[in-house]
This record gives structure tokens, C-alpha cells and sequence, in this order.
């Protein structure tokens, strides 16, 4: 890699939000292959996207991946901190078709919902229908997610039929209520949180979502008991900043209690230290 490639990476992984917490995990991922076709664009109502292919090899046209981007991340940020290079590396490693990726983005801070939020509430159906209006050729379709796009990505697979499979990487999920107070100091106990961290994690539901009965209906914890579920890769961090691990156990136990058991891994480190390599076996297995 030439002095200014590297400079480019450096740059890129500061300026990336919260991929500034990952330990440099994501050099690892921009380095194992070369840069992917990117094409973005603008779309109606906020909407941002960009399209992503293999530089080279084959490519599954039928195969659609839905990447949703972590709070303070944009339509860009799977190109940007790596993971599409490593996502397709796999791929090419495995020598199988790559899917296409779809990254889409309604701002730094959005969720998804079948209600009207207080801000930056998605419709859930109505984003799905954006997404079928954007690639209407896909008759398979997968979401991946990390952080606050893990718990769209759990939303989709929850609620919304005919998604092929779900990947939750780090995702935003909460055992307890956000909205109520008394679940701060029990997360403040966990491995790596701190009480900035937790509240930020808390209010990304509670400045968003209508209120707590919102949460109630449609947080998936709850939504895990109707044994729906598409089929889910779930992969928390042990010393998570946020608070996130226990819901990410806890929506594991109850999509197996449901008869969905996911595929569930613990991975080392703090909030979003994570790999697109079993993000893309898990995807290839289905």
C-alpha cells in the first residue's frame, strides 16, 4: 500500500464515527482485497444509497444484501470502513457468486417502525417497499446491520416477510425498558460500559420511538415469541460500551425458546469490533 493509500484508511477510519472506538480492527478488513464498485445515489423523502459490487467475479443477481449502517454511519460507511472488501473477499475466497449490496441511509440516526415516532422514524413498510422499488429483481434478500442498524436489521426479520435472513452485528438491542431509568445502573455493571456510552445507547430509542408502549410492541424481545423470525446471525461484543450485550442474549434465548434458535457468537472486544467473514459464511449457508 502506498504512503498516501495508507493516509487515505487513516483518514477514513477517524472520520467514521463510531469506527473510531474499533481498536483498528477495520485496517484488518480494508486490507484483505481491493476497493468495490461503488455506485450511490439520491433517492426521495432523505433517502441516500449506494449500490456495491465485486471489483472482479461472478455475481449472484437474485441475491440481494440490505447494509444498515450504525448512528453517526451514512449510505457509504460499508465501503468506507472496509467491509466491503472483506465481504466480497470471502466470497471470492469461497469461489462463489457475490450477492449485491443495497446500503441505504436516512440520515446519521434513524429507526425503523410501524408507528410514528417523536424523529428520524422510518415506516417500516414503507421502506420495504423502497427497497423492492429499488432492486425489484432480487427474489432473495438479506439485511445486515450493526449497532443501530442491528436493530433495524432484527425489525426487518421480525416483521416484515419474505427476507431470506437477518445479521445483527453488535446490535442496539436492551433487555430492560430504555425509557426506564431504573436499567442504568444494572448496565453500568457490564464489562466496558460507561454511563456516556449507556445513555446514548438509551436514547436512541427514547428521543425517536413514540414512547415506551411503542418499545413494548415492537421491540424484538417481544416480537421474538411469534416464532416468525427469518433465520438470524447475532454477534454482540463481550465489553460492550453501550449496554447492548444482555439483549443480544436475551433475543437469542427467546428466538430459541421459539423454536428459531439464531446463530449466536460472542465476539471479543468492545461496541462493533467485528468481521464481514462470518457475516458472509452465514449468508452462503442458507
Amino acid at each position: 500500500m502506498t504512503r498516501a493509500a495508507l493516509l487515505g484508511l487513516v483518514v477514513a477510519l477517524l472520520s467514521s464515527g463510531c469506527a473510531l472506538r474499533r481498536n483498528w480492527n477495520f485496517t484488518r478488513e480494508y486490507l484483505s482485497g481491493p476497493a468495490a464498485k461503488t455506485a450511490c445515489f439520491e433517492g426521495k423523502d432523505g433517502l441516500r444509497g449506494c449500490r456495491f459490487a465485486p471489483k472482479s467475479g461472478p455475481v449472484d443477481e437474485s441475491t440481494l444484501l440490505v447494509f444498515l449502517h450504525y448512528a453517526t454511519g451514512d449510505e457509504k460507511s460499508f465501503g468506507t470502513i472496509g467491509l466491503a472488501r472483506s465481504f466480497f473477499a470471502r466470497y471470492r475466497k469461497a469461489g462463489k457468486p457475490a450477492p449485491r449490496v443495497l446500503s441505504l441511509s436516512y440520515g446519521p440516526h434513524w429507526v425503523l417502525s410501524k408507528e410514528p415516532g417523536k424523529r428520524q422514524v422510518v415506516n417500516l413498510e414503507a421502506f420495504t417497499r423502497t427497497v423492492d422499488e429499488l432492486e425489484s429483481g432480487a427474489s432473495r434478500k438479506f439485511a445486515w446491520g450493526m449497532s443501530m442498524g442491528g436493530y433495524n436489521s432484527a425489525v426487518l426479520a421480525l416483521q416484515a416477510p419474505g427476507w431470506a435472513g437477518a445479521a445483527l452485528s453488535c446490535p442496539a438491542l436492551f433487555e430492560g425498558d430504555p425509557f426506564d431509568d431504573s436499567i442504568a445502573p444494572a448496565l453500568m455493571k457490564l464489562p466496558g460500559a460507561n454511563a456516556r456510552e449507556v445513555q446514548d445507547g438509551r436514547a436512541l430509542f427514547t428521543t425517536r420511538l413514540a414512547g415506551a408502549e411503542t418499545w413494548r410492541r415492537e421491540n424484538p424481545l417481544a416480537l421474538a415469541a411469534s416464532g416468525k423470525a427469518a433465520p438470524m446471525l447475532i454477534e454482540p461484543n463481550a465489553e460492550d460500551e453501550f449496554g447492548f450485550l444482555p439483549g443480544a442474549r436475551a433475543l437469542a434465548k427467546a428466538l430459541a425458546a421459539a423454536g428459531r434458535p439464531p446463530v449466536y457468537r460472542e465476539r471479543p472486544g468492545g461496541h462493533c469490533v467485528i468481521g464481514a467473514a462470518t457475516v458472509a459464511d452465514f449468508m452462503m449457508g442458507l
